[in-house]
């Protein structure tokens, strides 16, 4: 079933390119473990728009609004407890139809392994397994030796342009990222449980580095 589309009340203007712009749901700091959650205790708004370069312009139209929540424990039991919810949008007036890329599900990143300095002391390795999963792993930091592999999900915008979010089993977080290989940066959010209960939403960004790539044979690709 298609997602309908969203009108996104975000000023057209203030918008560029490469950068993700976020609503928070609520301000109220929610606990979980004995303490009940509320039925939506924190969300993020995202529109990450790609350019309308109609008639020599660039016009930021298209977007993605994302929707996270922090589920109770027997919510998501064999699941990530932090959900995410992925639906299309148009900056200002729907009736006016959007020109440009529209933003889709991309498989570009599968087989890509990179490398991630969000700081000299904090850097990740990535790497894009499936359509559906990454595994990643602590080079530099205090998680040294520390990985997993995760669900993700990855939305092309324009050229090298790509939204990609994850969902951890082992901890309660998720995160949505904006890649912009045309100057190797991310920038994005992570949304997770601290260790004394509290919901924390945060940004982060880091400078990437395409170290290799893999590729498949035909009939042989992963998911």
């Amino acid at each position: 079933m298609q997602a309908s589309t969203t009108r996104l009340t975000i000023s057209a203007s203030s918008l560029t390119p490469t950068a993700l712009h976020l609503r928070r749901g609520s301000e109220e700091a929610y606990r979980v473990g004995r303490e009940r959650l509320a039925a939506d205790p924190i969300h993020e708004v995202l529109a990450s728009c790609s350019p309308d370069r109609s008639q020599g312009r660039e016009h930021h139209r298209r977007a993605r609004r994302l929707r996270e929540r922090v589920r109770a424990a027997n919510e998501a039991a064999g699941e990530p407890r932090v959900a995410q919810v992925y639906t299309p949008g148009i900056i200002d007036d729907p009736a006016v139809p959007p020109a440009g890329i529209e933003p889709a599900p991309t498989r570009d990143l599968i087989g890509m392994t990179a490398h991630y300095e969000y700081s000299p002391q904090h850097v990740y390795e990535h790497v894009y397994l499936s359509s559906q999963r990454y595994a990643w792993q602590n080079l530099v930091g205090v998680q040294r030796g520390h990985g997993d592999v995760d669900l993700t999900t990855a939305y092309k915008f324009d050229h090298n342009q790509y939204v990609f979010g994850f969902r951890e089993f082992i901890i309660p977080v998720a995160s949505i990222f904006f890649y912009d290989w045309e100057t190797m940066r991310s920038t994005g959010k992570f949304l997770g449980v601290t260790s004394d209960g509290r919901v924390e939403n945060k940004p982060a960004g880091a400078f990437i580095k395409i170290r290799s790539r893999t590729a498949y044979d035909e009939g042989k690709e992963p998911v």
